[in-house]
């Protein structure tokens, strides 16, 4: 029930964080109803939802080839079965980040799970490194720094250790439960709120990739010229 419980708050929270983005690109202004964001994540949510599945459903279809494919291979050749379980564990991380602006992409772009992770694959293909630092280096920070919200927990349970080392009877024994429970709630709630760090920084890649490949800021302006003179020589007149 916990694990059921951990996937559907990420995914409440990868709805909340993208279609906050996404709403205040749209309206360029951080005016943003507490109505709105929830609309936005009620639709998100279950879109999100799918798309995780998918991937779960695709990740243990992608283990069950290397393992099934493994066992052929290591009737030939050790070195062989050694050599494929690495190349597929370096085409697992590849494509892992290669679909990192997925869930982005289905909030900004409104596509479906195959759509937006090719969508991803196209614009992460050259810029697959920096995309992963981004991703790597900013999920490392929020993890640091979650660790702090646990350290409360560790104290708790040393000084609880020293009491029974000394022969005295841990002064709050019957609450030992208690705090591990509210310790490790305090935690997952940080590492939760944390994990805004992480998709920022895709969101941030997202654009900075459709604008080199795309030059949809450019393209945007070079429309709006025209407008803009229009109503200038109006005002003028």
């Amino acid at each position: 029930m916990i694990y059921v419980f951990l996937f559907v708050s990420y995914t409440i929270t990868l709805a909340t964080i993208n279609g906050y983005v996404d709403l205040y690109y749209k309206k360029k202004s951080n005016d943003i109803q507490l109505g709105e964001v929830w609309e936005s994540v009620r639709v998100l949510m279950w879109k999100y939802l799918g798309s995780l599945l998918m991937i779960l459903v695709c990740s243990f279809g992608y283990g069950f080839v290397v393992v099934v494919v493994s066992i052929v291979l290591k009737m030939a050749s050790s070195a062989l079965m050694v050599l494929w379980i690495m190349a597929a564990v370096v085409g697992f991380i590849y494509l892992a980040i290669g679909i990192a602006l997925l869930f982005f992409i289905q909030a900004h772009e409104g596509l479906g799970f195959f759509e937006a992770a090719g969508r991803s694959l196209s614009l992460v293909r050259g810029k697959w490194w920096s995309t992963f630092g981004i991703a790597f280096v900013l999920s490392l920070i929020g993890g640091v720094i979650s660790y702090i919200f646990i350290i409360p927990y560790y104290v708790f349970i040393f000084v609880s250790s020293m009491h029974a080392a000394h022969g005295s009877k841990p002064e709050f024994p019957d609450s030992m439960t208690t705090a591990t429970y509210a310790f490790f709630t305090l935690y997952y709630m940080a590492q939760m709120l944390l994990q805004t760090l992480p998709q920022l920084g895709l969101v941030f890649q997202y654009f900075n990739l459709v604008e080199r490949r795309e030059a949809k800021g450019l393209i945007s302006d070079i429309d709006q010229f025209g407008t803009n003179q229009g109503n200038q020589r109006t005002e003028t007149f």
